[in-house]
């Protein structure tokens, strides 16, 4: 709702400002006789053709002349148009960047996806992890190493991963309780 309020508000501002540069143009005579008298016939010339082959008459092939003050008339109000228009986008553009906080739908999509395979990933980790604590069990119990029967009791779940890592380091070769 404050972004539209920026925005009509900005729209009315511009509108002050698109008159003095065309008052402006009007003025200097080299801008008047390049720009402004030239776009303005070349607006009334295409407005002509289209009026004429609206109402389905045939387009003459030389459309008539207007005065310079006409057709400077007639390019500033399009012009003051055309710059109410690009201030009212910069405007919209502006804003639109200086919101940081609120998150672009391509990149909430990103953040999902990277999640995702973040996600997929850990899952892919705790089932290698699943996988070598089986392992780990079926060498302990295959070798006759749980004198205290600690893989058959689930209460004592922080005492069992103490005794497999140590059971580990007498099972892989170069570990032992020194080298921690």
């Amino acid at each position: 709702m404050d972004g539209m309020l920026v925005v009509a508000f900005g729209r009315q501002m511009s509108r002050p400002l698109a008159r003095k540069i065309i008052a402006y143009a009007i003025k200097h005579p080299y801008l008047r006789n390049s720009i402004l008298v030239p776009v303005g016939r070349s607006l009334h010339a295409i407005s002509f053709r289209l009026r004429i082959k609206s109402i389905g008459l045939a387009v003459p092939s030389k459309t008539p002349t207007v005065t310079e003050q006409q057709a400077i008339e007639m390019a500033s109000e399009t012009l003051v148009e055309a710059l109410i228009y690009l201030l009212t986008v910069l405007l919209i553009y502006a804003i639109y960047r200086s919101n940081p906080e609120k998150a672009k739908a391509s990149d909430v999509e990103k953040y999902i996806k990277e999640n995702e395979e973040r996600i997929v990933k850990v899952e892919e980790k705790l089932k290698e992890q699943d996988e070598l604590t089986m392992k780990i069990v079926k060498i302990i119990r295959e070798k006759n190493l749980d004198e205290k029967n600690m893989l058959a009791d689930k209460g004592h779940k922080g005492q069992l991963l103490s005794f497999i890592g140590d059971k580990m380091k007498t099972l892989i070769p170069g570990q032992d309780k020194t080298s921690r």
